[in-house]
């Protein structure tokens, strides 16, 4: 083969090298195309994971904020309640007769000179101050046990109803009723922190419970009319987000 002909064929050879290296280049860049893609769908699926936690974030540091009046309510009263609890059962008990085998009943209510009732929670709060008895009574709650709780906010409402704790108490006891899946006795406490006391911090919690009370009753319609005017009269609070979440299942 003559000298002349090499560089054509070296041409060639480039040229056929080049084809092939053409193909593994496409090849690779088809398969980083479906890995980028892939990530791409990652990455948004994060972000929006991302932005679902940031809105529970934000959720749990304003329900964290509704309820300061209860940490401020509770923390000073805890230490008095520790030093006074067995000296308050020793005088009821005191002030009370024995059942016929003998026990001691320091829930028993006492009938006062104009006939009302009131109950032993609501002598102490009339005795020690309301911020005491609210604290012991939200004590009782905290332990879980809810009839006696409702007893507890129930007696500080009667006893203290023009204190700043009086709506939360109405609230919790409404909570404890609806743990119990009473739900119409829950509806009641709720309504009554919204009629009793419209300009409490509790009264979008209130109405937020009070629609879930009327699922729980079977009621959608009223359940959502509730619902709908929490998300009208109070649209920036955590109780509206938590409304507009469950209206979308109703």
């Amino acid at each position: 083969m003559g000298r002349r002909f090499w560089p054509i064929i070296s041409i060639f050879c480039l040229v056929t090298a080049g084809c092939a290296g053409s193909e593994t280049v496409l090849r690779k860049q088809v398969e980083m195309e479906g890995t980028i893609e892939q990530l791409t769908r990652q990455e948004k699926a994060l972000d929006a994971r991302i932005a679902e936690l940031s809105r529970e974030l934000r959720d749990l540091q304003q329900r964290m904020k509704g309820t300061e009046a209860d940490v401020d309510a509770i923390r000073p009263g805890l230490d008095q309640l520790k030093a006074s609890n067995d000296a308050l059962y020793q005088r009821l008990a005191e002030q009370q007769p024995s059942s016929p085998g003998g026990e001691v009943h320091p829930q028993r209510v006492e009938a006062q000179a104009d006939g009302t009732v009131a109950h032993p929670v609501a002598v102490a709060a009339a005795e020690k101050g309301g911020q005491e008895a609210y604290a012991r009574a939200f004590a009782v709650y905290s332990q879980g046990n809810y009839p006696r709780a409702i007893e507890a906010f129930e007696a500080f409402v009667r006893a203290e109803p023009q204190s700043e704790f009086a709506p939360n108490a109405l609230y919790w006891a409404g909570e404890c009723y609806y743990a119990q899946k009473l739900y119409d006795s829950a509806l009641k406490s709720f309504q009554r922190v919204v009629s009793e006391y419209p300009k409490a911090r509790k009264v979008p919690d209130a109405m937020l419970k009070a629609g879930f009370s009327l699922i729980g009753l079977k009621d959608p319609v009223r359940a959502r009319g509730e619902l709908q005017s929490l998300v009208e009269k109070y649209p920036k609070s955590p109780a509206a987000v938590k409304a507009k979440e469950k209206l979308g299942h109703l």
